[in-house]
């Protein structure tokens, strides 16, 4: 696991957050509203994806290597594997 991932995540919100607050600066209410609003969603975004995710991750531990495919797909992966490199 790449330990800069949650640093590029932050820096990439607070970029997102930065171009939407511009729109505060708006004489039309509408859009001064919207730049808040998505603002704020994208604040709590990446709270809830560093604190929820990691939690949710440590919980429901994932499952080990090889998990993806089941014992049957390996076992006819193997047959295939032998007839060819014989």
């Amino acid at each position: 696991m790449h330990y800069s991932a949650p640093f590029l995540d932050f820096h990439t919100t607070i970029t997102i957050v930065a171009g939407f607050s511009i729109l505060v600066l708006s004489n039309f209410t509408p859009t001064v509203y919207f730049g808040l609003l998505t603002g704020v969603a994208m604040i709590v975004a990446i709270l809830a994806d560093l604190t929820l995710l990691a939690l949710l991750l440590l919980w429901f531990k994932p499952p080990t290597e090889g998990w993806l495919f089941s014992s049957r797909k390996n076992e006819k992966n193997r047959k295939l594997k032998r007839k060819w490199s014989s």
